[in-house]
Formats: structure tokens, C-alpha cells, sequence
């Protein structure tokens, strides 16, 4: 069997291991962005070289594989298949992905814990997010193509089939893991279409390599809204932590008497420190395993003020029902929807608004 490759990145070498190992021979990669000519002596080639477009295509880029996916079939590609197509005709992609996959353990009673499963489902607001549910639990003890968990179609932080933000008169922001401001302009975007208000948006992000990009972004949209940028990360109170970085994601832990090699040492602060008296009505966090800390630090805020909170679930395997329960147990005036926006169960996301 003779296959393509979209994407020659991370991913895309994820998927040579997975051809590698089912014995599928990739003719060429396809990428439109990195300057490489090769990877392991296969040619990497741009779009517009590819002659046969009836060449099978598995498309390894995660989170845009099915826009990526139509985009090539609407620019004459007849037979390609988004990253969950190529899970199920290659079932060997599961298993290259699954070490780097934030939420996976081993032990499965780390991924799994029952009792408190069921505690969190009686906190859902609609049967979209008990199927979301039963879905996770399906894919964790079945790790498998047959089982495999297909992302939502709805876009992540602002998903469509949830009302999160009707009964606000504008929304003030506070973006936990700002990255470069890859969000800022889709938030500005979305909700000018739904005709909802922005009062401010304030962005949190403790990565130095991201800051100047996130500048740049915050110029760009200036005449949006009020835009803060902190160059911090958020936690359960101020203090300076340690973060190693990959640029494309970081992990932020405890700074012990130096920093570890290859780690540098970032400020953070708690939500309620820094923002309590701009009452925040929107939160949204995506800062790599560090949104427990992060909760604990806006206790006050999520009593006083009950914001719309978008939290990210997929970073620890316990974090699926150890975020939700912890902040029923700070404010039990919230209503709550999971979803998954990402590949292999990343991106999920768990939204809470609260009940009027």
C-alpha cells in the first residue's frame, strides 16, 4: 500500500513511525511551511507539485485535519482522510501518539476513577455531554481504533451548541495561556458576529518566546476592545516557578533551588491577586497542567463573580473529573458541558455557565 503524508512536522514523523510499523510505504510528504526537502530520504513537497491527486492522503496535522482535509478536496484531491479517518484505516497511529498524549497513563485507574466519573456526570446540562462522557470512558479502557474518540464539531472556547455569553452585557476576559494570541483574533471575530460587547480582554502568558508575537497580535487588534497583556502565568498565588518549554507547549512546576537544565524561571500569580476588582465574567484556561493550581488562585473570583469558565481537561488523566468537581465545590451555581475539540482526546475542554 502506497500512501501520502500531510505534514511533515511532529505529527507528520509520528506517522512515518505508524507506516513504518504497518509496513505502508509513504510515497511523499506534503507541508506548505517548512523548508526541509527530505525526512528518512522521502521527498516533502508543496501542494502545488503534486501531479497524481488521486493518491491516497492521511492528513497528520492534529485539531485542522478535517478543515485540512477539505481544503485538499476542494483543490482536486479525491481520496483523503482527516486525522480520525487515518486512525481507523491505520490503527498503528494510535499507538506512536499515545506516549506523548498528555492524559494517558498506564495505571488505568489514574485515567478512570468511577465513583467520581458518575459525580461528574450528574453536573451536566445536556445529553451531548453524558455521550461525550460515555465516549472517554469507552476510549480509556479500550485504548483502539474501534473505540477511538472523534473530536466535536464546534469550535473550541466558543462552541456553538452551549449559550455561554446571552446573559452578559459584555465580556471581560481574562486568557490563561495566551500563547502568541493565536485566539485573540477567532474571540474578537466570534463574538462580533454573535453581536456580543468586549469590555477587555486580558492575556496571560508567562513564556518569554511567545510575548513579542502576542505584542504583535495585541497592535493588531487594538481598536477591538481594551487588551492587557501580563507576562505571567496563572497560579494559586504569586511566586516564581520554573517552565520548560518547547515553544508549541510548556509545563510549569515547583522551582527548586536552581532550575532544572533546559528550564527558566517565570513569574505567576493568582486570578483573585491580580484581577478581582475588574470582575471578570469569562476565563479561559489552556496553561499545560497548571489549571488546578490556577483554580485554586481564583477561588474568590468564581464565588463572587460566577464567570463563564472554559477550562482544559486533557493535561492529567484525573484532571476529567478532579476540575469540574472542584469548582461545584467552590460555587454550585454553574451548569456543565464537556466537549473535546482535539485529536486522541486533547483540547477537551469543560464549559461552565452559570444557572440563572
Amino acid at each position: 500500500m502506497d500512501i501520502v503524508v500531510y505534514g511533515a512536522g511532529g505529527n507528520g514523523r509520528l506517522f512515518y513511525q505508524a507506516m513504518q510499523n504497518a509496513n505502508i510505504n509513504i510515497l511523499f510528504f506534503i507541508d506548505e511551511y517548512t523548508q526541509a526537502t527530505e525526512y528518512q530520504g522521502i521527498p516533502i513537497k508543496r501542494i502545488s507539485e503534486v501531479e497524481d491527486k488521486s493518491l491516497p492522503v492521511l492528513v497528520s496535522v492534529a485539531a485542522f485535519s478535517t478543515a485540512i482535509a477539505e481544503d485538499l478536496g476542494g483543490r482536486g484531491f479525491s481520496d483523503v482522510s482527516d486525522f480520525n479517518q487515518s486512525v481507523v484505516k491505520v490503527p498503528q497511529i494510535i499507538d506512536v501518539f499515545l506516549p506523548i498524549v498528555w492524559w494517558y497513563e498506564e495505571d488505568k485507574s489514574k485515567m478512570l476513577d468511577y465513583p467520581k466519573l458518575e459525580q461528574l456526570r450528574t453536573l451536566f446540562a445536556d445529553q451531548t455531554s453524558h455521550q461525550v462522557l460515555d465516549r472517554i470512558i469507552g476510549f480509556r479502557e479500550n485504548i483502539s481504533a474501534e473505540t477511538y474518540l472523534t473530536n466535536d464539531a464546534v469550535t473550541q472556547y466558543f462552541p456553538e451548541d452551549i449559550d455561554l455569553f446571552s446573559h452578559l452585557n459584555a465580556v471581560r476576559m481574562i486568557d490563561c495561556g495566551a500563547f502568541t494570541g493565536d485566539t485573540l483574533a477567532q474571540t474578537i471575530s466570534i463574538l462580533g458576529e454573535r453581536g456580543t460587547d468586549l469590555d477587555f480582554i486580558a492575556l496571560m502568558e508567562p513564556d518569554n518566546k511567545n510575548l513579542e508575537a502576542l505584542q504583535a497580535n495585541v497592535k493588531k487588534h487594538k481598536q477591538a476592545c481594551d487588551l492587557f497583556v501580563l507576562p505571567a502565568g496563572a497560579w494559586s498565588s504569586s511566586k516564581i516557578l520554573q517552565i520548560t518549554s518547547n515553544g508549541a507547549s510548556s509545563q510549569v512546576t515547583e522551582l527548586q533551588s536552581q532550575p532544572e537544565e533546559g528550564a527558566f524561571t517565570i513569574p505567576v500569580v493568582g486570578i483573585d491577586e491580580v484581577f478581582y476588582g475588574a470582575k471578570p465574567n469569562y476565563i479561559k484556561m489552556d496553561i499545560e497542567g497548571a489549571e488546578v493550581e490556577a483554580i485554586e488562585g481564583a477561588k474568590q473570583v468564581i464565588a463572587d463573580y460566577s464567570p463563564v469558565l472554559a477550562i482544559c481537561l486533557y493535561h492529567r488523566g484525573s484532571d476529567l473529573w478532579n476540575i469540574p468537581l472542584r469548582i461545584h465545590e467552590i460555587n454550585p451555581n454553574y451548569n456543565y458541558y464537556l466537549r473535546v475539540h482535539g485529536d486522541m482526546g486533547l483540547e477537551t475542554v469543560i464549559y461552565c455557565v452559570p444557572k440563572m
